[in-house]
């Protein structure tokens, strides 16, 4: 079994989704992948996703209040665009 720490969070990973999304969707030009990025809510639940995984990796600080709050913001509104219910919010589920 793979550790929690093997699945890729942060910004890396959300390039990396974005560049897996336009190459499996063809997306090649500016305007198709800008096209590609507004209409897709899977790309969105799954960047969230990332965005909530590294916040929640990161050490306990001064900075990651403000950034949890935007992930909880981020969350919420995800959750409504996007129509989708995760299973939860923190990672270690």
């Amino acid at each position: 079994m793979e550790s929690a720490s093997a699945v890729p969070s942060g910004w890396c990973a959300i390039r990396s989704d974005f560049a897996h999304f336009c190459k499996v969707h063809a997306a090649q030009g500016l305007r198709a992948r800008l096209r590609m990025l507004c209409a897709s809510r899977a790309f969105w639940g799954l960047a969230l996703h990332r965005f909530g995984r590294w916040v929640y990796a990161l050490r306990r600080g001064p900075l990651t209040v403000p950034l949890r709050l935007v992930y909880v913001a981020l969350f919420e509104i995800g959750r409504l665009i996007t129509k989708m219910q995760p299973e939860c919010i923190a990672p270690s589920c």
